[in-house]
């Protein structure tokens, strides 16, 4: 892991995310070609949730993603993440079908990236 991201509320832990530079550090899978960054483990607190965290934590990592000189970020999820997939698209995030895979019990692992494009100011959306 390169780094966590935290969220706070009121002093308590409501969200957290980690950070990978490649999939061979976030997946130990370099066959995967990911050598940009990868967001894992986007979590917040269920009494919380619908308060903007979650984006919250997905803007401050596509900052940092354009920090680091990247321009893409990439994500993994799943179909049981369904509010999850509506936020990344509701953010801009598409799919990137030539990093998805099956994992070891057998679930299709969709991957969503992110490009950042050079004019856009760290954070913002991709689309008008």
């Amino acid at each position: 892991m390169e780094l966590m991201l935290v969220a706070e509320l009121g002093g308590k832990v409501v969200g957290t995310l980690q950070m990978f530079r490649s999939s061979e550090q976030a997946y130990d899978k370099p066959e995967m070609g990911i050598t940009s960054a990868i967001v894992r483990f986007l979590g917040v607190d269920p009494d919380v949730r619908g308060k903007g965290i979650a984006e919250s934590l997905l803007r401050k990592s596509i900052e940092l993603t354009q920090s680091w000189g990247e321009n893409v970020l990439y994500l993994h999820t799943s179909d049981k993440m369904q509010a999850a997939i509506r936020l990344y698209e509701r953010m801009g995030f598409e799919r990137a079908l030539d990093k998805e895979f099956v994992n070891q019990n057998g679930t299709h692992v969709k991957s969503y990236q992110y490009v950042i494009k050079k004019e856009q100011p760290a954070g913002s959306s991709n689309h008008a």
